[in-house]
């Protein structure tokens, strides 16, 4: 459970906890508890660490949920026993997925849980159409998960900040009224693919000789930053922020530069902010999974541009100054992201609204 999945769990749990609802969060890797205990506004009172499946069943117990939301259905992937089965007493289980790694061999590399009642895929229907390989992607997904999958739509899906706080975010960085804002991720933790976004980097030091004012808002460790551009005026570093202000800030941005995280890229799509996700270089040795394939299907929809780490720097300088100052491109990817948006946090409580109706 990395941050992308922490996204999901904070998203739906506030969406949840707005309706009415009791929540409680439980973290696998206690470094991701950090994200909800720094987004107050969330209304999380019940935080636990559980790094095992012993750990979360215990857990269960105490609390006796009605529902259990595996974020991701490859949680716990190490422990083959959980896998196989859960304990004789457990609640109704769905799992939210925004992958399509439903891969039944023993042999694979990403086993899936599969005793939960319903897989939830927090992917716009047009974004899992294209990756299925009868419609061009790279992905089949074997008959018994399929028939429990329901596509639900973005996690998190949230909506564009108002021109009041973009303005109050971008002065909080800095950000002249002339300037353009390039927000950048590329991971954290188990997740940490800097080598990503450092690319971006070296495009804004040409894009601000040439005379465009740039900046650039890196979200991580400045370790990974080469001390040459610790002196940039165009460059603002934040090792951490929490769910609220990582989104605060992307959605008051010109332009999103990231990897392949598709919790980053869903809030960018919400926000309605042009995106680029630099991704590792396709492998054709890959049998199961590759990031381009992941976000392949984002490409062809439309909204947004995929980069690999082999491309040459003029065409990330290309693309990047394209999506920041070219008027027509930058509003087609717009449209296209307003017309997959979808609320997936309503769907996701109202199918489970239904399922356990249906018990």
């Amino acid at each position: 459970m990395g941050p992308g999945e922490c996204s999901h769990a904070a998203a739906l749990g506030s969406y949840a906890i707005r309706k009415g609802h009791k929540v409680c969060i439980a973290a696998v890797q206690r470094e991701n508890l950090v994200f909800f205990r720094n987004g107050p506004h969330f209304g999380f009172a019940n935080l636990w660490h559980t790094p095992t499946p012993q750990s979360l069943w215990r857990l269960v117990k105490k609390e006796a949920p009605d529902v259990m939301v595996l974020c991701n259905s490859k949680i716990f992937g190490a422990y083959r026993d959980f896998q196989k089965s859960p304990p004789v007493a457990r609640p109704f289980t769905v799992s939210l997925d925004s992958n399509w790694l439903f891969n039944s061999s023993p042999k694979t590399r990403f086993p899936y849980v599969p005793w939960v009642d319903n897989y939830l895929i927090v992917l716009p229907q047009k974004v899992y159409r294209l990756g299925l390989k009868k419609y061009g992607g790279e992905f089949s997904i074997p008959r018994n998960p399929r028939r429990k999958m329901r596509v639900v739509g973005l996690i998190p899906s949230y909506r564009p900040l108002a021109r009041a706080e973009v303005r109050r975010q971008r002065k909080r960085y800095g950000v002249a009224k002339n300037e353009k804002l390039i927000f950048c991720y590329g991971g954290y933790g188990v997740t940490d693919r800097f080598r990503a976004v450092s690319g971006v980097l070296s495009v804004t030091q040409k894009l601000t000789a040439r005379g465009y004012r740039v900046k650039v808002l890196v979200v991580g460790d400045r370790k990974r930053i080469k001390k040459r551009y610790f002196s940039a005026p165009w460059l603002v570093i934040r090792e951490s922020l929490s769910f609220k202000e990582y989104y605060s800030a992307l959605a008051s941005a010109d332009l999103v530069y990231q990897h392949q995280g598709l919790g980053t890229l869903a809030q960018a799509i919400g926000a309605n902010v042009p995106v680029i996700a630099n991704v590792s270089n396709p492998s054709k040795k890959a049998r199961e999974h590759t990031h381009a394939w992941e976000v392949a299907p984002f490409a062809k929809a439309g909204v947004c541009k995929m980069l690999f780490f082999k491309d040459p720097p003029s065409r990330r300088l290309e693309t990047v100054t394209t999506l920041l100052y070219s008027a027509r491109p930058r509003r087609a990817m717009l449209a296209k992201q307003r017309e997959i948006y979808s609320r997936g946090e309503h769907r996701t409580l109202e199918l489970i609204g239904k399922f356990l109706k249906a018990r």
